[in-house]
């Protein structure tokens, strides 16, 4: 009788370790592999050479740089004034200006 108790309390354990490694498996793999891809669609208010400063439309403005491994258009062919899109990883620095890391810049029309 006693044998059978502890073998059910091994399994139990045995089974609640399984279950909590899958749990932080799904957390760690499956939930992660969702790429969070955002825009911002604003007007550049200032160029330099490997950022730029843009406006949005509800007036935030926010500082973007280029991603390492960044090959679409100069920041330079964006003339201040123009309104573009800044395709980015959803990662946004909370300060003043916000600064984003763009991995797509485009002309907005």
């Amino acid at each position: 009788m006693q044998s059978k108790k502890k073998m059910m309390i091994g399994l139990s354990v045995f089974i609640l370790l399984l279950a909590s490694v899958l749990v932080v498996l799904y957390v760690k793999i499956g939930a992660g592999n969702e790429s969070k891809e955002e825009t911002i669609v604003g007007t550049v208010l200032e160029n330099k050479e490997s950022s730029m400063l843009i406006r949005d439309e509800t007036g935030a403005e926010y500082v973007v740089y280029l991603e390492a491994d960044y090959n679409g258009e100069e920041i330079g062919t964006f003339p201040e004034g123009s309104r573009v899109r800044i395709w980015f990883s959803g990662e946004i620095a909370e300060t003043y200006p916000m600064q984003v890391t763009a991995y797509r810049i485009e002309k907005d029309s």
